[in-house]
């Protein structure tokens, strides 16, 4: 994504972040261009949140919030099985070793969150599977924790 900002100084300015690529680059013009990885930033915003307690009762996440985080989510499928909303990713590894290392930082994260999903871990990959089995669909945390997920690989 590139936004042009018009501004007077030749000042040069780069978020401290870690997950954010942010810049100011001057350009002939005498504008600044705004740089940012947007995928960086967009997921910054999903694995920057904590899972809340859900609840049975709790509200599914609506169609405009799963129409706002699924861009933010690379690689992951919405998918449906028995009636219920869930998200999906397969990860490939080079080997069941690595495979399971993986699950095994997935199983360390659910716990640190409280919030588990259905893992299948075969010989060079691991399926992902996140909804929330007490309101039987998506909830905002199944969200977040997708997220959390692509950032341990």
């Amino acid at each position: 994504m590139l936004l042009t900002i018009p501004v007077q100084s030749r000042e040069y300015w780069r978020s401290g972040n870690k997950n954010q690529a942010v810049r100011f680059k001057h350009n002939e013009e005498g504008v600044f261009l705004l740089i940012m990885l947007k995928r960086r930033l967009l997921m910054n915003n999903l694995t920057g949140k904590t899972c809340e307690v859900c609840r049975i009762g709790a509200p599914l996440a609506s169609q405009a919030e799963i129409d706002e985080f699924m861009p933010q989510l690379q690689g992951w499928e919405l998918i449906e099985t028995d009636g219920i909303k869930r998200l999906q990713k397969t990860f490939k590894f080079n080997n069941f070793a690595n495979a399971l290392a993986f699950t095994n930082k997935i199983g360390a994260l659910c716990e640190q969150e409280g919030h588990h999903p259905a893992i299948l871990t075969e010989w060079g990959k691991v399926t992902v599977t996140w909804w929330s089995h007490k309101i039987k669909g998506l909830h905002v945390n199944d969200f977040i924790m997708a997220a959390k997920t692509d950032a341990l690989v």
